[in-house]
């Protein structure tokens, strides 16, 4: 199974069908807005400056003008200006009655107690922000999806401060291996990276729990899963995704009756992910190396949790040039992950990473998905992916 047939298989996931909530807008960044948005005023709310400068009219620009007053940001009461005359306005003032432009302050001068210009040309609603020009009220401005940080500006800008969105999906983290040790503990052994960094990643889309390393005995995982399907919507299991003797989980999900929805994808990191379902219950497999743990939950893990809210969510991606020639045959497609300087997309290391590492993750920003048999020439177009979640 290729990547984008993994991806696909996630598009058959059923919504849970889950309730909305209210959450502030601090705390609504990757959260999905449950209902289309309406604007409930105008932007912008008054005709306003956009800099600082003298609002007059354009067709007396040239003529020798009288300063009446200064207008501020935030000052609302009427003003209106007459032939003859301007105000000094700042950024944001609202215009006042008669004039249709305002002309930059730089473009100025004082004399003899008047306001006379220095150019040439005033355009009318020149340097003008006019009310409604972004949008209009009732106007639908945001349509239900991810919410980000524009659209956290957007409903800011609308006197919004708590917004309904639908309720989390809950989340648990198991690590599987009897090597691990926890990063609070002293001891010898390899330490718990995997469920804190993919913890980490999931938090803002999710209501996430970690549950502990799973000890490398059947009974013991078994009925470790058997809880957890109880209290939560989707489980990620690290470790435990290949066929070594200690690796129980696929044995208690055949017990558990679930079913794959798609297992060993012909990639590289990552390559042993899985993924399984019963009922309205999920479990994402990942492997154990912290390189391909982290992959796998990166390409797969925010389209499952969206998909289970309702929404379809392809991951944000850009085309560019690549550095530098970049070969790789062993049958598989293989995530690079590199930088991005000057509009070019640079490998790490040319490509050359293995499952076991986690500083290029550090170090790196962006990610290609290479196709098998891939034999990009430098200056190809590959298409790049953002690393953040």
């Amino acid at each position: 199974m290729t990547v984008e047939e993994a991806l696909n298989s996630i598009n058959k996931i059923q919504s849970l069908n889950k309730n909305t909530k209210y959450v502030n807008l601090f705390e609504a960044k990757g959260k999905i807005l449950a209902n289309d948005f309406y604007a409930r005023c105008d932007a912008p709310i008054y005709t306003n400056s956009a800099m600082d400068g003298y609002a007059l009219k354009n067709n007396e620009f040239k003529d020798g003008l009288k300063v009446i007053k200064t207008i501020f940001a935030g000052d609302l009461e009427d003003c209106e200006i007459k032939s003859g005359e301007c105000v000094k306005i700042m950024t944001g003032a609202k215009i006042p009655t008669g004039a249709n432009s305002v002309l930059m302050i730089e473009k100025s001068e004082i004399k003899d107690g008047k306001m006379f210009a220095t150019c040439d040309e005033l355009k009318e609603n020149e340097s003008v922000r006019k009310q409604g020009e972004e949008y209009k009220k009732g106007d639908c401005i945001i349509k239900k999806g991810v919410i980000n940080d524009d659209i956290i500006m957007m409903l800011a800008n609308n006197g919004v401060y708590s917004v309904d969105v639908i309720d989390d999906i809950k989340v648990g983290i198991f690590a599987s291996g009897k090597e691990l040790i926890e990063p609070f503990y002293s001891g010898y052994g390899v330490y718990n990276s995997n469920s804190y960094g993919i913890y980490s990643m999931l938090s803002d889309i999710s209501n996430v729990s970690y549950l502990g390393i799973l000890q490398d005995e059947y009974d013991y995982v078994l009925n470790s899963l058997k809880g957890a399907f109880l209290n939560f919507d989707l489980v990620v299991s690290i470790g435990a995704a290949s066929v070594g003797d200690a690796d129980y989980i696929k044995k208690a999900l055949d017990e558990l009756g679930f079913s794959p929805i798609f297992t060993k994808v012909k990639m590289k990191p990552a390559g042993p992910v899985s993924l399984y379902h019963k009922d309205n219950k999920y479990i994402l497999v990942l492997p154990g190396n912290p390189m391909s743990a982290y992959v796998g939950a990166l390409i797969y893990a925010r389209k499952i949790i969206y998909k289970l809210q309702g929404l379809e969510y392809n991951k944000f991606s850009f085309k560019c040039k690549i550095s530098n020639d970049l070969k790789i045959s062993n049958g598989k497609e293989n995530i690079v992950i590199g930088n991005i300087e000057n509009d070019i997309f640079i490998p790490f290391n040319n490509g050359r990473i293995n499952s076991g590492q986690i500083m290029p993750l550090y170090k790196c920003t962006h990610y290609i998905i290479c196709p098998i048999e891939c034999n990009f020439k430098a200056g190809d177009i590959v298409r790049v992916y953002e690393k953040s979640f």
